[in-house]
């Protein structure tokens, strides 16, 4: 994680401890799931239930993560990043080499474990036009599965 610079930040010199200058090396994934959030557990009657109770979430997210944006500081140090969600996904982003890469056939754009960017129902207020984020990728025999 990028350490916040200002005039006084140290950015050239290497410990035991930071490894790597300029950053804050957290080389376990407790130090994301170690973060304090609010999840949010729920019951529905049927799959077409969740997904509308999912879509009318997903507005809230963003308010939620602005009400939460203080959590700057890591292992003692002042960060570069103002919200905890970018230390949680990354503790527990799996990806491989190729899964990164946006070149590769594989590529995967961001975390599994990041936040939600499409709506899921089939809700008449639903419409094509508010999924304008990142395209869904899917695997054809996969879905047929499901």
């Amino acid at each position: 994680m990028p350490i916040f610079q200002d005039k006084f930040t140290n950015l050239t010199e290497a410990t035991d401890d930071e490894p790597y200058p300029g950053f804050i090396y957290m080389d376990a994934m407790h130090f994301g799931m170690g973060q304090c959030c609010l999840q949010i557990t729920y019951e529905c009657q049927t799959v077409n239930h969740a997904r509308y109770l999912h879509d009318m979430l997903l507005p809230f997210t963003g308010i939620m993560a602005a009400l939460s944006a203080s959590g700057p500081i890591q292992k003692g140090k002042l960060s570069d990043y103002d919200l905890r969600w970018t230390v949680i996904e990354q503790s527990v982003d799996c990806r491989t080499k190729e899964e990164r890469d946006p070149s590769h056939q594989n590529y995967i754009p961001k975390s599994r474990y990041s936040a939600m960017n499409h709506y899921i129902s089939n809700h008449e207020f639903v419409k094509d036009e508010h999924n304008d984020a990142i395209p869904i990728k899917y695997d054809e025999e996969h879905k047929k599965i499901l």
